[in-house]
């Protein structure tokens, strides 16, 4: 959420996983699924949920993992 009137911005939410680099960075974050067959809509929100956790963090590189299918989507920084 934001404060309104502020530069204040804070973001909560819990990442199933994630890769750090060799300098301690986090470089991938990566969120599991459990959905058997997800709708686009529910896919787009996903998608957007660790395009957040890639903002928040900087990693350049985000997964969405369906467990069920075997899916990987693949989600970079600033796309």
């Amino acid at each position: 959420g934001t404060v309104e009137g502020s530069s204040v911005s804070l973001t909560a939410g819990i990442a199933d996983a994630v890769a750090i680099d060799g300098e301690g960075r986090i470089d991938a974050v990566v969120d599991w699924k459990s959905d058997v067959k997800p709708g686009r809509k529910q896919v787009a929100m996903y998608h957007q949920q660790v395009r957040e956790y890639l903002r928040a963090t900087t990693a350049r590189v985000g997964l969405v993992v369906f467990m069920s299918s075997g899916r990987v989507d693949r989600i970079v920084r600033g796309n």
